[in-house]
């Protein structure tokens, strides 16, 4: 179960770090059934306007390039939003088989024409796939928004339907990271009245997590996005 950072290519947008404890608890629940808003909608309310511009390209091939993935490859998105990830596996494996879940309504109908057929609307914690059914199972930013036992079953299946798998999720290795997370994040928490923090999704340092993987029975690889 290595640490591998396979989305470093991807490119950090600007302003990728500031407050969101402005937003309700409300807001919090309605943007974990993920909106229109929360992909196109203001910006405080997340992407700000999520469209295709090729970002996911290099990401992709270090993905084709790590697992030695070939157009004879079966691979499963998991938190696919619009499929722009498999569409550029796609263009780099003409033939490559791909599927993506999502728990978005809104992203799934306005996924990108070439993989929309290939995407449907599914929790992470409820995969209706075989064992071994893919060769590649990845989830990048998708696990941890879960409560803790659906996210520990979102890994169990990830772990049980993939021959190799790859999960991305959000942490933090020092206090100031934590803090800075616990202001970006959209949907996995909130501070109360009292100034307590109270989980809406799963959230752990990275050696939590590292724990968690391995009371879930994961083998695969893994890396963290930190809030820098």
């Amino acid at each position: 179960m290595p640490e591998v950072n396979l989305t470093a290519k991807y490119p950090k947008g600007k302003g990728t770090r500031f407050d969101r404890t402005y937003l309700t608890v409300q807001d919090r629940h309605w943007l974990r059934t993920y909106p229109k808003e929360f992909f196109d909608g203001d910006r405080k309310y997340g992407y700000g306007g999520y469209s295709y511009d090729g970002r996911w390209l290099p990401v992709a091939r270090d993905f084709v390039e790590y697992y030695g993935l070939t157009s004879g490859s079966k691979v499963l998105d998991v938190g696919c939003a619009k499929g722009f990830f498999l569409h550029d596996l796609r263009k780099l494996l003409p033939g490559i088989t791909v599927r993506g879940v999502d728990l978005s309504e809104y992203a799934i109908a306005n996924a990108l024409p070439d993989v929309k057929t290939h995407l449907s609307v599914c929790c992470a914690s409820e995969l209706p796939f075989g064992n071994g059914e893919f060769d590649l199972v990845v989830a990048i930013g998708s696990v941890y928004t879960l409560a803790r036992e659906r996210c520990r079953k979102a890994i169990r299946d990830i772990e049980r339907i993939g021959k190799r798998k790859y999960i991305q999720v959000a942490s933090w290795r020092s206090d100031e990271e934590r803090d800075r997370f616990r202001e970006w994040q959209l949907v996995s928490g909130y501070y109360d009245d009292l100034g307590k923090w109270v989980d809406l999704g799963t959230t752990f340092d990275t050696r939590g997590w590292e724990e968690f993987f391995r009371e879930a029975g994961y083998t695969g690889e893994y890396s963290w996005t930190i809030i820098e």
